[in-house]
């Protein structure tokens, strides 16, 4: 048995057949977040900065020898942002929207 909190600030008891209905909405729900991303590529730099997409990947690569990666190496989104100072949340609020 399920109880939901309704419109008129009640517990109601929900039949079975409803629970499955309610349960495949939350599972749809929980389906279409959007999943964070760790990894930051030059176009998302393109988008924060204003400059243009040679420059973003001059600034990629300027952040892989400060942390000494390989050329091919992912840039995370914190090590970017230790790169240039800017703030995490800024950032992620720009890459993810």
């Amino acid at each position: 048995m399920l109880y939901i909190w309704n419109t008129h600030k009640r517990w109601n008891l929900v039949h079975p057949i409803q629970q499955v209905k309610f349960e495949l909405i939350l599972a749809f729900q929980n389906m279409n977040r959007t999943t964070k991303r760790v990894c930051i590529y030059p176009k998302d730099i393109q988008m924060i900065t204003g400059k243009s997409y040679r420059q973003s990947t001059r600034i990629l690569n300027e952040t892989r020898k400060l942390f000494r990666k390989p050329a091919k190496s992912r840039v995370s989104v914190e090590e970017f942002c230790t790169y240039t100072g800017l703030n995490y949340e800024h950032v992620s609020k720009v890459i993810l929207d």
